[in-house]
């Protein structure tokens, strides 16, 4: 919605001299020069991490954090505060990982035949498994002459090894999707794709090899920022705007948790809904067929029908 209503805002400000502009997931440093820029919680946070990660100066992003404003704030503060945004980058010791990588991802499938594939999550897994690919880690470390790499494997291995359990209890077109011969991210809230996105630490090349794609993904986390965390940066220069937030339990909240102000903003045209009684069935069936009808009947009036389905 951030592009379609930069689009919708654009004429007015800049009949007020203003130019705007829209940031997506391929950060150009053009979009952060306009004077309002339009964008979601998460490419606000990839174009301040680039502030610190930006290898070329003339494309690293500078912008000074003056005064903003989120749209449905109730889900930033409430439904999604640990929200946050990694930047990974290609490690110096790629091929070397990748060898750890590969021998843990081995020992884990000569074992798993003998495993209750039902698992759904790591805590279920018998402790042997992860011991017995710590201590292969452990033993195949002792073969390493670069005291950095060494430090490296100590601080990566239990990572690694919740990673590699964590990939094979992912599921397909869940919590990823494979298209053009690539493992692809779901956000599980939009249900989006994140094509220029990967999982760090191993957890995107196993779910590679478990599909059989041999594309190398090959990253650390590099450095992240919650978006909470981010918000916090513009001080007292900002306003959230939300549309379900109205009544006096929330508004205290809010005020007790937050320490935020509240009011409500009169609506640009009288409000037309109308609520009508609940309908109670005595089954699924009887539930579904009045729905059905209701919907047919809305369409005969041409009247657009929006269903709601609970995720």
């Amino acid at each position: 919605m951030a592009d379609r209503d930069a689009e919708d805002c654009r004429i007015y400000f800049e009949q007020l001299g203003l130019s705007v502009g829209f940031i997506h997931e391929d950060i150009e440093k053009e979009d952060f020069e306009k004077d309002i820029v339009y964008g979601t919680s998460h490419n606000f946070c990839l174009g301040f991490l680039n502030m610190y990660l930006g290898e070329e100066k003339a494309r690293r992003i500078e912008r000074k954090q003056d005064f903003l404003i989120v749209d449905e704030v109730d889900s930033m503060l409430i439904d999604k505060p640990d929200i946050t945004t990694y930047i990974s980058k290609t490690s110096i010791f790629k091929d070397k990982i990748k060898i750890y990588w590969d021998l843990i991802w081995i020992m884990f499938n000569e074992m798993k035949n003998g495993l209750n594939m039902q698992i759904q999550r790591i805590e279920d897994y018998d402790k042997s498994i992860k011991k017995d690919l710590l201590s292969l880690i452990k033993k195949k470390m002792g073969e390493e002459t670069s005291q950095n790499f060494r430090e490296l494997i100590r601080m990566k291995k239990e990572v690694w090894v919740d990673n590699l359990l964590q990939a094979s209890m992912m599921l397909i077109n869940e919590n990823y999707v494979i298209s053009e011969n690539k493992v692809q991210i779901v956000d599980l809230d939009t249900g989006e794709t994140q094509k220029s996105m990967q999982w760090a630490d191993g957890l995107h090349y196993f779910i590679e090899q478990k599909h059989g794609i041999f594309n190398n993904s090959i990253t650390s986390t590099f450095l992240y920022e919650n978006h909470m965390n981010y918000i916090k940066r513009y001080g007292e220069n900002i306003i959230g705007m939300t549309g379900t937030l109205g009544t006096i339990t929330y508004q205290e909240f809010l005020n007790e948790i937050y320490n935020v102000d509240l009011f409500i903003l009169p609506p640009y045209s009288k409000n037309r809904l109308q609520l009508l009684s609940p309908i109670v069935c005595s089954d699924k069936n009887s539930h579904h067929k009045k729905i059905l009808k209701e919907i047919k009947k809305k369409l005969k009036e041409k009247r657009p029908v929006l269903i709601l389905f609970e995720t």
